[in-house]
């Protein structure tokens, strides 16, 4: 007997992301690619250096890197992406993403972190579980928590890759 069909919710995508630098500001993006077994293509494939952490050889916990958690100036409102995405605005300056040699001395001398390093490992995003990932956040689920927090929280803060609405609250933890 053939199992029963589900009703499905719609919903939509009302914003895409990826994190090129894990633990700087997410780029929005207009499509993305996912790579064969999830996550997106160029979500976190670069990431800030602990000083004291050497540069791993494959994924590394995010005890590695300097995050918004332990380097609140990483969210500083003067890093943004260029309008193509190519290029990370620093105040006035702008860097290749594929300078990374360039980069790590912008960010070093912008953030004031002297001798900071970019870690990237071919074919690795320094999520923060070993296994690539596709992030969902569901609007609705925001709103909740909004409910709870007694504020507003902007989407960006829970660093999602796909931004949806239209399901009920919590209805994507069962995905």
């Amino acid at each position: 007997m053939p199992a029963p069909s589900r009703s499905h919710d719609p919903c939509r995508v009302v914003a895409l992301y990826d994190h090129p630098i894990k633990g700087l500001a997410p780029r929005s993006l207009k499509e993305a690619t996912i790579r064969s077994g999830g996550g997106l293509a160029e979500d976190r494939r670069l990431a800030l250096l602990k000083p004291e952490a050497g540069v791993p050889a494959g994924w590394a916990g995010k005890r590695t890197f300097l995050t918004l958690a332990n380097t609140p100036r990483l969210a500083s409102p003067d890093l943004r992406w260029s309008d193509d995405g190519t290029a990370l605005r620093l105040g006035s300056r702008s860097v290749r993403l594929d300078d990374t040699e360039g980069l790590a001395a912008a960010l070093a001398d912008h953030l004031a972190l002297p001798g900071l390093r970019l870690a990237a490992v071919a074919g690795v995003s320094f999520t923060d579980a070993p296994e690539p990932l596709l992030s969902l956040l569901s609007l609705e689920s925001l709103r909740g928590l909004e409910r709870f927090a007694g504020r507003r929280l902007d989407p960006r803060r829970f660093r999602a890759n796909v931004v949806i609405d239209g399901l009920a609250a919590w209805q994507e933890s069962q995905w």
